[in-house]
């Protein structure tokens, strides 16, 4: 018999079509309104943590029922799960985000409103750190083997992943901002 210890799944999906001016008006306001916390963001701005107002509502309410949905029935969640608050991060050269985890919440999450070429891709760090990487040739077999997964970026992209997976941003090499959402959701 097989059975299937440990397994991570994350939702990796594409928000289609047009992203309203709102939500970055939104952000221009978010910005000159709340200073900078430091929390894993090295360089850039990160907002404090906070309620969505607006048309942030809006990006919430229609585009995370479905995702939220899949990981739920995934994991065998059955409690109701409630946006417990969401934070903008605006990253420009030479910024990038250290290795974190989001505790006391369930899923975790990232959508990205504007991501240049070369701004940084999104590493999730294997649970299982070092161990998997005892070979290389048994490394080049299954993607259970790597210990980071590495997602470029893209305007759109939405991500959903459990909470406690450690993850980084890699350092941007481009003058253009990138523009994130990042969200948690618990009980």
């Amino acid at each position: 018999m097989i059975q299937n210890l440990f397994k991570t799944e994350i939702f990796n999906g594409q928000i289609e079509g047009h992203i309203p001016q709102e939500y970055k008006e939104e952000i221009k306001i978010i910005q000159s309104k709340y200073n900078s916390v430091t929390i894993s963001n090295r360089g850039g701005y990160q907002s404090p943590v906070l309620q969505p107002k607006g048309a942030l509502i809006d990006l919430f309410d229609q585009n995370m029922p479905y995702p939220l949905g899949l990981l739920k029935e995934s994991y065998g969640v059955k409690q109701e799960l409630r946006l417990q608050g969401f934070w903008v991060n605006v990253n420009k050269s030479s910024d990038y985000n250290i290795a974190h985890v989001h505790p006391g919440c369930v899923f975790s999450g990232v959508f990205y409103l504007k991501a240049p070429k070369d701004s940084g891709s999104i590493l999730f760090h294997s649970p299982y750190g070092d161990m998997v990487e005892y070979s290389n040739q048994v490394r080049k077999l299954s993607t259970v083997f790597h210990t980071t997964w590495k997602i470029p970026v893209q305007r759109g992209l939405l991500l959903l992943f459990p909470s406690w997976m450690k993850h980084s941003v890699e350092l941007s090499n481009t003058d253009s901002e990138r523009i994130s959402l990042a969200f948690n959701y618990g009980w």
